[in-house]
């Protein structure tokens, strides 16, 4: 239940966690049935990855509001070999590819080896209470729920924002509400591969929504922004 970090540039350090942070969602390898309120997994075929033979699986968002994967996972150990985002369209998004896979019994023996007096310290991370907020969201893709809220000052303009994070378990989505500056009076949309920033304004706050969804969604959910008090 720890997990020891070490990166280029940066002191090794270890946390409590059950699970490492990486490109593939945790719930997609561990906990698929948590998804099925949100999409549906189909079979498409056999194919071969990287000299492998693989089953590839598509998945698709069940109300359409976010992106496609197509998954291939290698026939005798289940590992991911390759995966696939698309656009609504099929548009490829983002790809992820095992280049060479070799399956050997001596990388345990040479993790049996690790001394864990010798790995870094645990850091214990306190995270901050919950604040709830006097605000909701109307419309949210099917299976997404609030897991965090909090304050946030934003690095660039220094500026305070209530912030929400919203997860289906594949997909993280952030909504930040902060007081109109002025600065933006038009809606802004920016699009960087699988993310989107979608930001707008009533003059008086500004609500921007930032994840891997299509445009449409974003806008959905900024627009459904509604004061519960």
């Amino acid at each position: 239940d720890v997990v020891s970090v070490f990166q280029p540039g940066y002191p090794p350090y270890s946390m409590h966690g059950k699970a490492i942070d990486g490109p593939i969602p945790y719930a997609l390898l561990h906990e698929p049935n948590q998804l099925q309120m949100s999409y549906q997994f189909l079979l498409v075929g056999r194919n071969r990855i990287s000299g492998r033979s693989a089953q590839q699986i598509r998945i698709t968002s069940i109300d359409k509001t976010r992106y496609g994967y197509n998954l291939w996972l290698d026939e005798e150990t289940g590992m991911l070999l390759k995966l696939n985002m698309h656009s609504l369209d099929g548009k490829l998004l983002q790809q992820i590819q095992v280049t060479q896979l070799r399956i050997d019994d001596r990388v345990a023996e040479v993790f049996s080896q690790v001394q864990r007096d010798n790995l870094p310290r645990v850091i214990n991370v306190v995270n901050p209470p919950q604040r709830e907020h006097v605000w909701t969201l109307a419309f949210l893709p099917v299976g997404m729920k609030p897991v965090k809220q909090d304050i946030h000052q934003l690095a660039i303009t220094g500026q305070v924002a209530e912030y929400s994070l919203f997860s289906d378990g594949l997909v993280n989505v952030s909504v930040y509400i902060q007081a109109a500056t002025g600065v933006f009076k038009n809606d802004v949309n920016l699009n960087n591969g699988a993310n989107t920033v979608h930001s707008r304004t009533d003059g008086k706050v500004q609500v921007t929504v930032v994840g891997d969804i299509p445009l449409i969604t974003a806008q959905l959910m900024a627009k459904s922004i509604e004061v519960t008090n």
